[in-house]
């Protein structure tokens, strides 16, 4: 039996995406008989095989105080738990592992400071990078869940290639998948944080171009996000009140409805670490245009990556969009074709035992 311990700062309840990750690796591997997975994180539920660390602070300073408090706490968690392994959620907005743990550690990077300097411009992230750096240092290996992170973590930080192995994010293709619901005509749907780094304002601004060829056009947005007033804003400005729907944040259970009565999704992000929302809609059989940026490269189809154009670029974005919306029949061949990318390479079963080959790798079980 390998004990392990699974440290994230975000966890369920979630407040994003790594919390989903971790959530959905965890019910994964409880389902195997030689593992025992206790997990450690700042979120406050009832689940079985979780310690909460209360992680407070200023808004965006919950991942450091959690880390710190996980730090000092390092030694005695693994000595309570008898714990053999640590799976650490690391990067931005993850947690920082700054001590010599004593027993193995995976470092899962969902994206890098660096990235998020490189992408972003804001001078606190080097600080930030030197940091996060010692924890990848410390791991005896590293998950990076796309070919971009790999990279980064390569050329940014000096790790041993060799140290680096690629697992993408899973899905749940059982919750994910297509239903028996009307898609509605001429529409897109954009899920996710209503934030700088998602491009969400260059989809409005293209908006503006399909509503010349398409009058009734919708774009649905699905989150919420720093961004949410000057988006509405830029809406109002375009006079696209009528076609551009801001609609808060969805319940979970209610994403694959969203998804399946689109008739595309678009995210034109300007990076991301794993493009998961690209994927929950190619799950559901829902085409996919989005940026050519690092992170979503990865999940799209090789054979479809024309539907992917350059960050920021807005005349090519509508373009794409204007194209799908006028072709029914390449929506659904799109639509069946990374429906079944989703089931045969990014399932969760199939996640999961790449990161327990990794585990037996590391501690040789």
């Amino acid at each position: 039996m390998l004990r392990i311990g699974l440290i994230s700062y975000d966890f369920y309840p979630f407040l994003g995406g790594q919390g989903v990750e971790a959530y959905n690796l965890f019910l994964r591997l409880q389902q195997e008989d030689d593992v025992d997975v206790t997990v450690f994180s700042s979120r406050d539920n009832r689940l079985h095989d979780h310690l909460r660390i209360p992680a407070t602070g200023y808004p965006g300073a919950g991942p450091f105080h959690f880390s710190g408090r996980f730090n000092l706490q390092l030694k005695r968690l693994i000595s309570r738990f008898g714990l053999e392994l640590l799976q650490i959620y690391g990067g931005p907005g993850g947690v920082m592992l700054l001590r010599d743990a004593g027993v193995p550690a995976v470092y899962v990077a969902n994206h890098t400071y660096v990235q998020q300097f490189r992408y972003l411009g804001r001078s606190v992230y080097r600080p930030l990078a030197r940091l996060e750096g010692i924890g990848y240092r410390r791991a005896a290996a590293i998950a990076a869940i796309s070919t971009s992170t790999r990279d980064s973590l390569i050329e940014d930080y000096a790790i041993p290639e060799e140290r680096i192995t690629v697992i993408p994010v899973g899905i749940d293709t059982e919750i994910f998948k297509p239903l028996s619901v009307p898609r509605e005509e001429n529409s897109v749907l954009f899920v996710g944080r209503l934030c700088e780094r998602k491009g969400v304002g260059y989809l409005i601004e293209a908006a503006r171009e399909i509503r010349k060829e398409i009058p009734d056009f919708k774009l649905h947005i699905v989150g919420e996000g720093e961004k949410r007033e000057s988006l509405e804003g830029k809406v109002r400005e375009y006079a696209l009140d009528g076609n551009v729907i801001f609609h808060g944040r969805a319940a979970d259970e209610d994403l694959p409805l969203w998804y399946n009565r689109a008739s595309l999704f678009c995210l034109p992000s300007l990076f991301e670490g794993f493009g998961i929302v690209c994927l929950e809609a190619m799950a559901c059989g829902t085409p996919v245009v989005a940026s050519n940026a690092p992170g979503i490269t990865d999940v799209m189809p090789p054979e479809n990556r024309d539907l992917l154009v350059e960050p920021g670029d807005v005349e090519g974005l509508s373009k794409r969009i204007l194209e799908l919306l006028a072709d029914e029949s390449r929506r659904e061949r799109l639509g069946k074709t990374m429906r079944k990318r989703a089931e045969t390479e990014f399932d969760w079963k199939i996640i999961a035992m790449r990161f327990l080959s990794l585990y037996k790798e590391i501690v040789h079980v």
